[in-house]
């Protein structure tokens, strides 16, 4: 198998498909990034006009797309920084026998915690970008104070909204677990010569409510969405 793996066709192949996964990756994070500024913007056209159309909510999207980026951007460096920081931490206590561990560990769980308002504080600034049409750290400071001013509220709002989407959440699951159970069940009962025909069963279940459950799953998004820019 060693052998196999360091053929130059299989490692061009393997390359091959690393690029594609990469420029996928990239392409869908582009889209995703206009997608949220544009269905913040659509929700906010359509709350004023009474109707939007898919090309004004995308153009919002894409005229927002640099400050919506610079939000993930700020996200990505303070992941990447806490990352580091507990990379070293574990360096240094691997080097110092766990005493430096003990030193560092505090800090590192007090930075991961911080990454928790520093990304409410986001979620908020991105609709001082699109709604209120703001720089990103006036954006920031735009969320800090509608945060500030609206705290109870807000808090209810999301217990609210997280427990509707916990109870939407397993529902969307559970028909994959109705389907993977009998697949996994298969390799379990008879690992050398598993039933064909289950498997194929529970691939062409899986197919047919895959689109299913990313629709649903959209349509639960975009409300959550549209109930936070609306409030």
């Amino acid at each position: 198998l060693e052998r196999q793996l360091q053929r130059p066709e299989v490692i061009a192949i393997v390359v091959t498909v690393a690029c594609v996964l990469l420029v996928i990756g990239l392409a869908l994070f582009v889209l995703s990034i206009i997608g949220r500024g544009g269905l913040i913007g659509g929700i906010r056209l359509a709350d004023d006009n009474g109707k939007v159309a898919f090309g004004e909510a995308w153009a919002v999207g894409v005229r927002n797309f640099w400050r919506m980026l610079g939000i993930q951007l700020i996200l990505l460096l303070a992941g990447l920084l806490i990352g580091s920081f507990g990379l070293l931490t574990g360096l240094i206590g691997a080097a110092t026998l766990g005493l430096g561990l003990v030193c560092l560990l505090p800090i590192l769980c007090v930075l991961v915690l911080a990454l928790i308002p520093l990304s409410i504080l986001a979620h908020f600034a991105q609709f001082g970008i699109v709604v209120d049409n703001l720089g990103v750290m006036d954006a920031f400071r735009k969320g800090w104070h509608v945060l500030k001013a609206n705290l109870g509220p807000i808090i209810i709002l999301a217990i609210i909204l997280v427990i509707i989407a916990i109870v939407a959440g397993l529902v969307l699951v559970a028909p994959f677990v109705g389907i993977v159970l009998p697949a996994m069940a298969a390799f379990i009962l008879n690992p050398e010569r598993p039933n064909i025909g289950l498997l194929i069963g529970s691939g062409l279940a899986l197919l047919c409510y895959l689109p299913i459950a990313i629709v649903l799953g959209s349509i639960l998004q975009t409300w959550s969405n549209s109930v936070w820019t609306l409030a």
